[in-house]
Order: C-alpha cells, then structure tokens, then sequence
C-alpha cells in the first residue's frame, strides 16, 4: 500500500485484471477486506514510430569516431575520426496499450481504464526492454529515438 494509502503495490504475477476484486488486509490483529480494479497492461503492446523510413539524408556525413572515451587524460590524438559515415533519418518512438479488467460476469466486454478510446504511454517502463531486430540497420537510443544506420529493413519488439 502507499504511504498515502491511495494504491496498492502488486507483485507482477499477476495474469489478468479483475474489477470489484476483494483484497483482504491485515495490520497487528486488525483485518478488513477492500473492493480494488486491478488493471492490467492489454497485450500486445502497440510500438508507433513517427517515421516509419529512416532515408539517408544526401550530401551529410558524420566522422565516425574512435571508441576511446574522453577523460581528464584524453589528448587530441585520441578524438581522431576514422573516416566517416551516411547520415540517416532519426524517428520518435513510444509504446502504447490499454489498461483492461474483466468484469465481475465474464459474459460483460473487458473494462477499459479511462475508457477504450485512451491509450497510455509505457515507453519508459519498457524501455529497457526494447529491441532493435538488426541493429545495422538502425540503433534505438534512450528507448525513444530510433536512428537509421544504414540500408535494410528491421523491426522493433519489447522483449
């Protein structure tokens, strides 16, 4: 429970959401139960890409740079480009789905949180989660900005 006594903490097995579910809680020799939706994240998730191709974008090339870090040490030396490289396109990415609940009668459509025409944006809790299929192809930055690397088809999944 939060400290503000306005939600409950869950431990991530759980496999659906329920509305009206009974939680039973128990402090010293105190015990009550309390009604809760529980809502869950809807499966599969949805990936939405600002720019679904990342084009070469002509006459703009970038140094590709040693892996070396700079440091208090680092010298001139070290910051040598190694010839340089395309530059592509660069597109947003988020993660959408909806909250859902089964009702009460199973025969009832699933409950949406804030309603079936509301999406909520998870992308930074999955962000971590997310994979570029071929990264030759393109590089996932920060969970939310896909770059293209070079030419090819790939694809993005949360894994």
């Amino acid at each position: 429970v939060s400290d503000r006594c306005d939600y409950v903490f869950v431990n991530g097995k759980e496999t659906k959401g329920k509305v009206k579910m009974l939680v039973n809680f128990t402090y010293s020799y105190m015990s009550t139960q309390l009604e809760l939706n529980v809502w869950i994240p809807q499966l599969p998730l949805q990936i939405e890409v600002s720019d679904t191709e990342l084009s070469q974008i002509k006459s703009w090339r970038v140094p590709i740079l040693s892996s070396k870090r700079g440091g208090w040490n680092t010298d001139d030396s070290d910051r040598k480009a190694k010839g340089c490289m395309l530059q592509f396109q660069h597109a947003m990415v988020r993660v959408l789905t909806h909250f859902v609940a089964e009702q009460v009668d199973p025969r009832d459509p699933k409950a949406y949180f804030l309603g079936s025409d509301w999406q909520v944006d998870v992308t930074k809790l999955v962000r971590y989660f997310m994979k570029v299929e071929d990264p030759r192809v393109a590089k996932l930055q920060a969970g939310r900005v896909l770059s293209g690397r070079d030419l090819g088809t790939t694809t993005i999944q949360v894994k």
